[in-house]
């Protein structure tokens, strides 16, 4: 029997509201080398008073090196839509990466190093309008 193991990952949010885009998390701080598991434990960082991690609906991952996707995001940010994930070294989009993210409405993952999407891999996402994968 082969033993699967999950590797936890811990960003820090930087949180913004900006006109047109809501309220959203600049992620930072988190690294995913080498593990297909990887699954957010944690997500750090200060909001205004009057706002949580429900109200958060983009999250931008720019330059952060993860060749995974990073799943379980939609356990910290149930009202996700958007997704901009850039330059980071993205190499594989898999089945089972978007689960729970099922508000989820527009994914940018440009600038990447996408070799392999898996072709149920969106199958979860079923508001998902615009898809991105420029400079792959």
């Amino acid at each position: 029997m082969i033993a699967s193991t999950t590797t936890a990952v811990e960003f820090e949010c930087e949180y913004h509201e900006w006109t047109g885009w809501n309220f959203g998390c600049l992620l930072k701080k988190g690294t995913i080398n080498d593990s297909k598991e990887a699954t957010v434990t944690s997500i750090a960082g200060e909001y205004p008073e009057d706002k949580n991690n429900g109200n958060v609906v983009w999250i931008s991952i720019d330059s952060l090196v993860m060749e995974y996707f990073p799943r379980n995001l939609g356990h910290f940010f149930p009202n996700l839509s958007t997704i901009y994930l850039a330059k980071s070294h993205l190499k594989e989009i898999r089945t089972g990466d978007f689960v729970s993210l099922e508000k989820l409405k527009n994914l940018f993952l440009d600038s990447n190093e996408i070799s392999k999407v898996d072709v149920k891999a969106f199958d979860t996402l079923p508001k998902l309008r615009s898809l991105s994968f420029d400079y792959n």
